[in-house]
């Protein structure tokens, strides 16, 4: 499948690759869905997403720093450096607040840091397999096997000989679990969390299930939340069952909208 064209943007003297569909951004009659990807994944991850959705709602997906033809880092890429990008960027494309938040993996940790900081901007978040931020710690006791850990140390070895990912969100993300505890409340806002079941290849039986369960704890966040299963899915949701995080979406902007 060919990829949409992208455009570029540059704010503050970084460039953002990004993509925008519907024709309501301007003035949007609902919250704009504005997509954050995983770590190091590309605005193309969430294609399954938003192409049936395009002609419908109005849509931001971006590239942050270091993927894509986004630029790279120059520093650390904790919360609240990235939400202060992507706040830059939405007002330099003029897409207004308040925004409902479709967040994978990693961008669900800046969507919880940007939902406490600026509640009035976030109308809601759909979460699709991202972890709490308690569980960052939890998941350090779990180890990968043997051969896995040690070609993942030559990776981060060679990695680190070369500076590549010196500011990446993955080394500051102690650094963003902490500016999420020290902000402020999460506000009463529709959450939807869609968790994936299936467990990923290598990954401890006990770490999938610490997953799952810090999964039910989204519940706390708000008296809206709403839970979804991908019962055929691992990490990737929105990949292999695109129809449930649609749905996870749609009902979020109808919980918004009454």
């Amino acid at each position: 499948m060919k990829k949409p064209g992208t455009r570029l943007a540059t704010v503050n003297g970084l460039t953002f690759e990004h993509l925008s569909t519907g024709s309501l951004l301007q003035q949007p009659s609902t919250p704009a869905l504005i997509f954050l990807n995983g770590y190091r994944m590309d605005l193309y991850s969430w294609h399954r997403v938003y192409e049936p959705m395009a002609d419908t709602f109005p849509m931001l997906l971006y590239n942050r720093l270091g993927v894509g033809k986004s630029s790279k880092p120059q520093q650390p890429q904790q919360a609240s450096r990235v939400v202060g990008d992507l706040r830059e960027l939405l007002d330099h494309l003029n897409i207004p607040p308040p925004y409902t938040l479709v967040v994978h993996s990693m961008g669900g940790l800046m969507a919880d840091y940007f939902a406490r900081c600026f509640p009035e901007e976030v109308a809601g978040i759909v979460f699709v397999d991202c972890p709490h931020p308690d569980e960052i710690a939890a998941m350090k006791q779990f180890k990968p096997p043997i051969v896995l850990r040690a070609f993942n140390a030559l990776l981060n070895g060679v990695d680190k000989l070369l500076k590549r990912h010196a500011n990446s969100e993955a080394e500051w993300i102690d650094s963003t679990v902490a500016e999420i505890k020290a902000a402020g409340e999460f506000p009463a806002i529709p959450v939807a969390v869609v968790t994936g079941i299936k467990p990923m290849p290598f990954v401890p039986k006990e770490a999938v299930e610490t997953h799952l369960c810090f999964q039910k704890q989204f519940a706390d966040y708000s008296p809206l939340f709403k839970g979804y299963e991908a019962s055929n899915s691992s990490h990737f949701p929105q990949l292999s069952e695109p129809e449930i995080v649609i749905m996870a979406i749609k009902e979020s902007l109808n919980t918004i909208q009454q």
